[in-house]
Formats: structure tokens, sequence, C-alpha cells
């Protein structure tokens, strides 16, 4: 695959920022289904670039054609939608369950949403591939570069399909099991909390055993639903010979939406980048109410 050089990316990325004359560049949004948080970080970026005059396209699944055209980015942005094999009430019941399991917080209750997560966002990648309208206007638009959540693992294999290159937005701190893993950062559990673990910078003995574990265990899970994409690559025939952590790792460059403020000390490599506040806006003044309303 022809890639761009480092160098090539940055220049690139500083001509748009910058607004130096140049033409326009062609970029693909990938934030997951067309709605949510993910979403919404992915296509802050988008709007960005295209206010700065370049051409920006966000994929997005059919179970959100309707809202997507009454939104305030409607006349900002290219939609591509693709018809969905996951229902809207799949999706609702998933949403449900989420919730649920955050009440009830036992690990019986996390695994199994986190099954049924996975199988869903699986089936919603294979989506893409099996609408061959879609991957026909894909493959014309001739994108030079495509932004993509970290969390949704189809990007890796829409990049690969595209032969074009690509970056990763991480929506949250950098965590040390899928992020940490595919950027290559060097990771460090005796003095590095994982996200997940709770735990604070000031590890005891303990504390960095319990780091260790869950980082293994992560890691472990991670692989595992990874190798799901791997036999999809295989069945569509999309370089088969590499693994999914292969293809995302690729990334040329990776959006970490954090701050140092809040986050841990942690080694960065150069092509991982601090963007924090995507999607924060300046406070509204408060609406005046009469107390004796």
């Amino acid at each position: 695959m022809a890639r761009f050089s480092y160098l090539s990316l940055t220049a690139i990325v500083m001509l748009t920022y910058l607004g130096l004359p140049t033409y326009a560049f062609r970029f693909l949004i990938l934030g997951g289904d067309g709605s949510g948080s993910h979403y919404y970080a992915a296509t802050a970026i988008g709007k960005e670039l295209a206010y700065r005059g370049n051409d920006v396209t966000v994929l997005v699944s059919d179970m959100y054609a309707d809202s997507v055209s009454n939104r305030d980015d409607s006349d900002v942005f290219n939609f591509l939608i693709y018809k969905s094999l996951v229902t809207e009430e799949q999706y609702q019941n998933l949403i449900t369950k989420i919730v649920e399991s955050g009440l009830l917080g036992d690990m019986a209750s996390m695994i199994k949403v986190s099954t049924l997560a996975e199988t869903l966002t699986h089936k919603q990648c294979k989506s893409i591939f099996v609408d061959s309208t879609i991957i026909d206007l894909l493959h014309q638009e001739k994108f030079d570069l495509i932004i993509g959540d970290a969390w949704y693992i189809c990007v890796g294999l829409v990049a690969q399909l595209l032969d074009t290159p690509f970056a990763l937005l991480t929506p949250t701190a950098v965590s040390m099991s899928m992020q940490s893993q595919i950027s290559v950062c060097p990771t460090n559990p005796a003095y590095i909390p994982d996200l997940v673990s709770g735990l604070d910078s000031k590890l005891s003995f303990f504390g960095r055993v319990s780091n260790t574990l869950i980082l293994s265990l992560n890691s472990f899970a991670n692989r595992r639903l990874l190798h799901r994409y791997d036999q999809l690559k295989v069945d569509l025939n999309i370089k088969p010979e590499m693994s999914t952590y292969e293809a995302l790792s690729e990334a040329e460059l990776f959006f970490v939406n954090t701050n140092f403020v809040f986050d841990f000390p942690r080694p960065l490599m150069p092509h991982v980048v601090p963007v924090g506040g995507l999607t924060t806006k300046p406070s509204l003044p408060l609406k005046k109410v009469n107390i004796g309303d």
C-alpha cells in the first residue's frame, strides 16, 4: 500500500489549518453509526476541515438517514448512507442493557453486554462491505485521508480496501489496552494505571499487581475482539495476509481527545497528538427565572 510519509501528512494538516492557499483535500469521516458521543467527537474535526474549504464526507448507517439531514451540520458534510444489517430495535436494546449493566455493576452483566456490543458492532461493520453501491461510491471518491474513531475497528478495514491513509481519534484518555497497543506507545503498569482500573498514580505493590492483571485481561480481550475482524478480512479478501491489529497500527496519526491535566503522566509517540476539548463550546448565558413562577 502506498502510504504517506509522516512529514507529508503533517504538511497536509498544517496547510489545511493555517488556511494557506492550497487545493481542497477530500476527507472521509468514520465516527460510528451516525449518533452518540463518538460520532460528535469525530465530526467536530470534520467541521473544522470543512469550514477551511475541504470536502468532507461522513459515512453513516441508514438508521440515522432521517436525523442527519435535520442536524446543524447537514449543510457542512456530504453523507454516504449504507444499509445496516443491525436493526434500530437491536441497537436500542443494546443501549438499554448498557444502562442496566451500569446500574447493576456486576461482572456477569458487564461481560454479557460487552459480548452483545461486539457482535452488533461486527455486524454493523460487515454492513458496509455487503452494500455494493456504497463500496463503489467510496472507491469513486478518491479520498486523501480517512479519519475514524479508534473504537470503530472497521476503520482499518475500510482504509485497506480503499488503499487510503488514515488517522484515528481516541475519544477518551489513552488506555493502556487497545489504544496504547495499536499506537505502540510505551507503557509500564508499574506507574501508569489503566483507564478502567480505578487506580491512581501512587501504586502500591498490590496496586501494581492488580494493574498488570487488568492490562493482561484487557489485552487478551482486545486480541479476541480483533480476531473476529481477522476472519471478516479473510471472507472479504481485504489483505487477508495482514491481521486487523496490523491494519489499525498503520494509522498515520492518533488524535487523543484529552489533556495532560486530566491524564496520568505517560510517554507519547510523535504521531500521538492530544487534542482535548473537541466537543466543548462556549457557555451560554443562564436563563432568567422568576422565583415566583
